[in-house]
C-alpha cells in the first residue's frame, strides 16, 4: 500500500467521523445508517492499523504525519462515543 493510499484512508475515515457526528446530533437519527457508517469507519481503521504494522519496519515523516492524523481522528471519536 503506498502512502498516498494510506492518506486516502485517513481522509475517508475523518469524512465517515464528520458523517457520524453529523447523523448523531440530528433530532431523530437514522439507525441504520449510523449503524452503517460505523461499521465502515471500524473497517477502515482495521485496515488502516494492518498498514501501521507493516510500515513500523521503515517509517518516513510522511506516514508519521498521516498517523498523527488517525491518532487524533480516533480520540475525537472516542470522546464523543
Amino acid at each position: 500500500m503506498s502512502l498516498q493510499h494510506f492518506k486516502s484512508l485517513v481522509q475517508r475515515f475523518s469524512q465517515i467521523e464528520r458523517k457520524i457526528e453529523k447523523e448523531q446530533s440530528r433530532r431523530h437519527p437514522d439507525w441504520v445508517n449510523l449503524s452503517y457508517l460505523k461499521k465502515m469507519r471500524l473497517t477502515l481503521k482495521d485496515r488502516l492499523q494492518r498498514q501501521m504494522k507493516t510500515s513500523d519496519k521503515s517509517p518516513d515523516k510522511s506516514m508519521s504525519d498521516a498517523l498523527i492524523l488517525l491518532n487524533k481522528a480516533t480520540r475525537k471519536s472516542l470522546k464523543g462515543a
